[in-house]
């Protein structure tokens, strides 16, 4: 990306528009993660919701949900983008011993990234807190810096800011707010969820053109998710993984 504020400029003109929520924003949130990532959106037949019963959810039932509309269609488009991820949040239901269905959500939410998150930590420092800085400074092992000033620490100790982005998530960081977090790429890849398509429920895709080996409780677009099921658990999982726009390469056991 081109350095000095022209390449800014630029950078937030790319990005300005995926967090508005108009039509233009929806358009290019698609536009954005179709060329930077290679996704594709497949429009479903209408209606797009399925009616479910709190009978055919059970606990451990994960759910990933995916916006492309709105501010956080805008955040969620750019993490998907910097982490390879096909989701923008996820969660997991859980049913008490009286049958009441809770859910349970998980709390933590390259140049361009960094000039947008820069002029949005001014704009609306209380949500830049609680959705980065904490995870950069624990990256950092410092604490309470404001954006600008990790980005200057960042440049001191000769990252890049792709190169602190990757530094892997820690399970004994606490934040704020409890403890960490894994990506929700690694929940989705993860190899445990069911295999047996007669398994699932009987509204699961019921008038979708194309079956998937989830069920996509409502949507305009097909729910994509690239490696769904399909990686076996193991320690240190995706710590060192280089994998990078648009291919998001994964070598094996990484």
């Amino acid at each position: 990306m081109e350095a000095g504020m022209l390449g800014t400029l630029r950078a937030l003109w790319d990005v300005f528009p995926l967090f508005t929520n108009t039509g233009w924003g929806e358009n290019s949130n698609l536009a954005f993660l179709q060329n930077h990532m290679g996704a594709s959106f497949v429009e479903r037949p209408q209606p797009w919701f399925t009616n479910v019963s709190v009978d055919d959810i059970h606990s451990g039932d994960f759910l990933a949900i995916s916006k492309i509309r709105g501010r956080w269609g805008g955040f969620e488009t750019l993490e998907k983008w910097v982490t390879g991820a096909y989701a923008g949040h996820t969660a997991v239901c859980l049913k008490d011993s009286e049958g009441k269905l809770w859910v349970a959500e998980s709390g933590h939410e390259n140049e361009e990234v960094a000039s947008v998150m820069t002029v949005w930590s001014h704009l609306q420092p209380d949500y830049a807190a609680n959705m980065w800085n904490e995870a950069l400074n624990k990256r950092l092992g410092t604490q309470d810096l404001a954006l600008p000033e990790i980005l200057v620490e960042t440049e001191k100790r000769g990252l890049s800011f792709d190169e602190l982005l990757m530094i892997p998530e820690q399970d004994d960081w606490i934040y704020s707010d409890g403890k960490s977090t894994s990506c929700i790429k690694d929940a989705y890849t993860l190899n445990f969820f069911e295999t047996n398509s007669s398994r699932l429920p009987k509204w699961c895709n019921d008038g979708d053109t194309m079956k998937l080996p989830f069920c996509q409780i409502k949507g305009r677009y097909q729910m994509e998710l690239p490696g769904y099921n399909s990686v076996d658990p193991y320690p240190h999982m995706n710590e060192r993984c280089p994998s990078l726009p648009p291919n998001y390469h994964r070598p094996k056991d990484c």
